[in-house]
């Protein structure tokens, strides 16, 4: 819509364009009256315009043009006082011009801005059966059926209504944005998808910035499950939004439990924002492809809130509405009724009926002012509870069927500037197998991100592993797929996604971790992450490191006969007499339970639990004097766990450095199974 200013400036058009109607109406022209007024609005005087124009004794000899002036000037003060004074001056003209078209558009546009609906659509007919030309009728009268279908959205007739004025607005004039976007929405909301497609195409050679022409070829690439097509037209579309309008799309509050909000309300910006970019990656079904799938599913739930329950008086957004916000959380209702309000004693009433984690959910929804918002009624309030406060995270449902999976990432330093960071995942193969048969795969794909503290990505990866390039293990009486990969990368605090499917997309495992190398920026005494690895009868691959073979143990579980096997290194060791000495240090204490699950929380440090366990006995621990020949050193060792009884552990190592007297520490997590072998 265009600002005040510049419709002022539209009502002098309106005049040099009019003037020829005027001459063939009967009215007397006065051409002083009008230039002085012209010459008052384009001097910004719209004040001393309007008063010039009222003293001229305008109900005597007026030209039909000035009482389209004036009834303008008025109805753009936006008050009611003005848009009563715009209704006399035009009703006023209209008894002396009879029919008169331009008199009849003003006047039919004033009664629409006063909700005087029916003498507005009076008008706008009359004025189209003396002119066809006007082009700004066919639009009011569009606007007038499509906000008649919005408030109930059950009568085709009104819409379809709607679609033909805005079709003749856009025929008389091409340029007509607003008129253009309302029937692609119409189109759209017909279930006409290919006619809106067309629309859509050539509103975008005209309006080649405008979102919302972008945002419905997402939604429609939505309805057909081309999810990369949506995402790409989601993008664009918020590419072009204004910044009220993103933040709206990227705003998390309505999505976060009761817990995590106030947290969130409370954040500055630039917080708030590594915050969202976190929730999208944590809740991304995949987040190792270029687009997030519950984003885009986001996008699609937001386009379809403001179509349908946006509200033009007061201007709310459909995301702002309570039905709105149900569907961004929820996605559309499985059912919706509706009633009269008999029970309500107010407008009306619908349910809506969701079959959410296996139960049957009904919202509530009453018109209680007659404006066409439905809301949760006061005396139903229990519902704003689930309504704002339950976490949900997608109803996006893959194709593909999930597979489990562990992933184990390790950390070491490769040179002064960068990191060796070992990806070891165990694929559930056997699981895999009920979906596809792997005898008839020829390929599995192996894909993988990093993503640094304020989750931007940094680093991709992608391999394409043949069938037999994926080593077969067993873990108790499963079997399963050991993927190993390396990525190099620059010291820093990572989180880790990584998908593997196979080659038709029919299966599909996501695994996130994380892992920091940040500490090996520094030079001081450092120890690696630990490897955790397995007896190799057991383990079906291994990966290379500084010359030796070493065996994971994705998922860090032991059976009761076996030894827990480690392997770290040890970093910026002092030097005498171009020896190093050291002791090593290891415990075995009970896990004190920190969970880490969250994936949306910045890394957690080692030293979190390890100043949680320190004080406590260890179940195992021994002390190792060591001498080397070199700065850095490797260690491996193997420790006898048949003494612990089943459940959660943590392994920590101390070095002290017995040169400098520094002394580092690291630690890691695994589970002590009960008496059956991990065979």
């Amino acid at each position: 819509m265009i600002g005040r200013g510049q419709r002022i400036v539209v009502a002098m058009i309106v005049i040099a364009a009019g003037a020829a109607l005027s001459c063939g109406s009967g009215g007397r022209r006065a051409p002083s009256i009008e230039n002085e007024a012209l010459a008052l609005l384009a001097a910004g005087d719209t004040a001393t315009a309007i008063h010039h124009i009222e003293s001229s004794g305008l109900t005597h000899r007026g030209d039909p043009q000035l009482y389209v002036l004036l009834g303008l000037l008025y109805r753009e003060q936006d008050t009611i006082s003005g848009r009563l004074r715009s209704q006399r001056v035009l009703e006023r003209g209209l008894q002396r011009y009879p029919e008169h078209p331009q008199i009849l558009l003003e006047l039919g546009k004033t009664y629409y801005a006063q909700s005087f609906f029916p003498d507005a659509v009076r008008c706008f007919n009359a004025a189209l059966s003396a002119d066809r030309g006007f082009c700004e009728a066919y639009r009011y009268l569009g606007l007038y059926y499509y906000s008649n279908w919005k408030r109930v959205q059950q009568y085709v007739d009104d819409l379809l209504a709607a679609r033909r004025h805005f079709a003749a607005a856009v025929a008389c004039d091409s340029s007509d944005l607003e008129s253009t976007t309302k029937l692609a929405f119409s189109l759209y909301a017909l279930d006409r998808p290919a006619e809106a497609a067309g629309v859509v195409s050539a509103a975008l050679d005209r309006f080649p910035d405008r979102s919302e022409f972008y945002q419905l070829r997402g939604a429609m690439a939505y309805d057909r499950k081309d999810l990369e097509s949506a995402a790409t037209d989601f993008t664009l579309a918020l590419e072009r939004m204004d910044e009220p309008l993103r933040r709206a799309h990227a705003d998390v509050l309505n999505l976060l439990s009761y817990q995590e909000r106030p947290a969130y309300k409370k954040s500055p910006d630039h917080d708030r924002e590594i915050t969202e970019r976190g929730y999208w990656l944590d809740v991304d079904p995949d987040p190792t492809t270029a687009f997030n799938e519950r984003m885009v599913e986001h996008c699609y739930r937001m386009f379809k809130a403001d179509l349908y329950f946006s509200v033009e008086r007061p201007e709310i957004r459909g995301w702002d509405t309570e039905r709105g916000a149900t569907v961004v959380k929820f996605g559309w209702p499985w059912e919706i009724t509706s009633t009269l309000g008999e029970g309500w004693k107010t407008g009306r009433v619908e349910n809506w009926y969701y079959l959410h984690r296996g139960r049957l959910r009904e919202f509530v929804f009453v018109d209680e002012y007659l404006t066409g918002n439905l809301r949760v009624p006061i005396v139903a309030d229990s519902m704003m509870y689930v309504l704002h406060f339950e976490p949900l995270r997608s109803g996006y449902q893959p194709e593909s069927a999930d597979v489990g999976g562990v992933l184990d990432v390790t950390a070491f330093r490769d040179d002064a500037f960068s990191s060796a960071v070992y990806l070891c995942a165990r694929i559930d193969a056997d699981s895999l197998a009920k979906t596809v048969d792997p005898s008839g795969v020829n390929h599995f794909y192996f894909r993988g991100t990093f993503f640094d503290e304020g989750w931007t990505a940094e680093e991709r990866f992608a391999d394409t592993l043949w069938t037999s390039d994926v080593h077969v293990g067993r873990a108790q009486r499963s079997r399963f797929y050991f993927l190993p990969h390396v990525v190099n990368v620059p010291f820093d605090v990572y989180h880790v996604a990584c998908a593997f499917e196979d080659e038709a997309g029919r299966t599909r495992t996501i695994l996130k971790s994380r892992c920091d190398s940040h500490r090996f920026i520094e030079n001081k005494l450092c120890v690696s992450d630990i490897l955790l690895q397995v007896d190799p009868a057991r383990n079906g691959g291994f990966v290379v490191r500084n010359g030796r073979r070493l065996f994971p143990n994705p998922g860090r579980m032991y059976g009761a006969d076996e030894r827990l096997s480690a392997y770290f290194e040890v970093y910026n060791l002092s030097m005498s007499q171009r020896r190093t000495d050291y002791d090593l240090t290891y415990y075995i204490v009970d896990d004190p339970g920190t969970d880490t699950s969250d994936w949306r929380e910045l890394a957690t440090r080692v030293a979190s639990f390890l100043n949680l366990t320190r004080e406590k006995r260890p179940a195992v621990s021994q002390t190792f004097r060591r001498r080397g020949a070199s700065y850095s050193e490797e260690e491996g060792i193997s420790i006898n766990i048949d003494t612990l009884p089943e459940g959660r552990y943590q392994l920590i190592v101390t070095v002290k450095d017995r040169v400098s007297g520094q002394y580092a520490e690291t630690g890691v997590a695994f589970q002590r199974l009960g008496n059956a072998r991990m065979r």
